[in-house]
């Protein structure tokens, strides 16, 4: 019975918490804001966090944390017979947890958010880039065309760069297709892409 007060306490302070960082922002949002969104006490607040700092931290550090168990999930890593970087499955999977998620992952990736969150989900893109490329040496080897480091770099940051187009779109695309367009996109050239424009 304890359990589940929590889980409803710390859902609606999460509730209240997203709401509020699309309208004030995380720096003019303050604890007794949360609280009177929340409808509970600022001392309720406190049992759970230390200040907002510690909220905004332990909700990221929960999304980072499921998003790399799926995007780093062996079965879809080591599961295809032509090994690709970004298994359709494993990018399908990770949509439909920000869509689960939506409104406060929204929240967070908004200008009003914290700007470190798309940091740290853009870290989770390059730990499931460095693990394949370790998991299958031969398979992409360095051509010296472009350096390592501006070939990762355009990589990641054009998938990273579709999911966010993606979140401040208001997630309408069926995550189907935003799942197509990633794999498709890491087969075509720029001047291919320029094409569709």
């Amino acid at each position: 019975m304890t359990k589940q007060r929590n889980t409803l306490t710390k859902e609606k302070i999460k509730n209240a918490f997203c709401q509020l960082l699309i309208d004030k922002g995380m720096d003019a949002l303050t604890v007794s804001d949360i609280s009177r969104l929340a409808d509970i006490n600022r001392g309720t607040f406190y049992l759970h966090y230390v200040d907002k700092y510690d909220l905004l931290k332990k909700l990221e550090d929960n999304i980072i944390e499921d998003l790399e168990v799926i995007l780093l999930d062996e079965d879809q890593l080591s599961n295809t017979t032509e090994p690709t970087l970004f298994p359709y499955q494993s990018v399908y999977n990770a949509l439909t947890y920000v869509k689960n998620d939506f409104p406060f992952i929204h929240a967070l990736a908004s200008p009003n958010g914290d700007p470190m969150f798309v940091t740290r989900f853009k870290q989770v893109l390059i730990l499931v880039f460095e693990k394949k490329i370790r998991s299958f040496p031969n398979i992409w080897q360095y051509e010296n065309t472009l350096p390592s480091d501006y070939a990762q770099e355009i990589l990641i940051s054009g998938i990273m760069g579709i999911i966010q187009l993606w979140i401040k779109k208001g997630g309408e695309e069926p995550i189907e297709q935003i799942a197509q367009i990633i794999t498709k996109t890491r087969h075509l050239s720029a001047d291919d892409i320029a094409k569709n424009i």
